[in-house]
C-alpha cells in the first residue's frame, strides 16, 4: 500500500486512531502502517481518500497559518514605519523650537 507513504507520521496517527487503533504516539511510522493495514475497517480505496484529505487539511491549516503569520507582519513593519515617521517628526519640531 504505497498510498500511506505520502502521509507524515501525524497523519498516519491521526488515521489509526480514527480506525480505532490504541496508543498510535509511540508507535514508529511502519508500526503505524502495520496496524492501519491490518484494522478491520480497512479499506483500501477508503484509506486512500482519507489519507488525501488528512493531507489537505493539513496543507490548507499551514496555508492559512502562514498567512495570518505574513499579516502580522506586514501590520508589525507598518506600525514601526508609522513610529519612526512619528518620531522623526517630533525631532524635526523640537529643532524647530530650538
Amino acid at each position: 500500500m504505497a498510498f500511506l507513504g505520502k502521509g507524515s507520521k501525524v497523519d498516519l496517527q491521526y488515521m489509526a486512531t480514527k480506525m480505532g487503533v490504541e496508543d498510535v504516539l509511540g508507535m514508529r511510522v511502519f508500526e503505524l502502517r502495520d496496524a492501519i493495514l491490518n484494522s478491520e475497517y480497512f479499506d483500501e480505496e477508503f484509506c486512500r481518500e482519507f489519507l488525501n484529505t488528512i493531507i489537505e487539511e493539513r496543507e490548507k491549516r499551514r496555508e492559512n497559518w502562514m498567512r495570518g503569520k505574513e499579516k502580522e507582519e506586514r501590520e508589525l513593519a507598518e506600525r514601526k514605519r508609522k513610529e519612526e515617521r512619528e518620531l522623526a517628526e517630533r525631532k524635526k519640531e523640537k529643532k524647530r523650537w530650538k
